[in-house]
């Protein structure tokens, strides 16, 4: 997952200024779709393009109950 945010030079550097734990849990959520291929791509496509934009992304996937 890292390998893939690295490929996009403004996403990884949006991505490195994020708050440690916002960085984990999305990471998870990210990872929990591992064994389903297309929804894996999917969750880690749109937090490509979310990081690439430097937005973060608010209330899926149980976030919002770590705030």
């Amino acid at each position: 997952i890292l390998d893939e945010i690295r490929q996009d030079e403004q996403a990884w550097e949006n991505y490195m200024r994020f708050a440690e734990p916002y960085k984990r849990i999305r990471i998870a959520y990210i990872d929990a779709a591992r064994k389903r291929p297309e929804e894996f791509r999917k969750r880690l496509d749109s937090f490509i393009r979310k990081t690439r934009d430097n937005k973060q992304i608010v209330g899926y996937g149980g976030i919002d109950k770590y705030y």
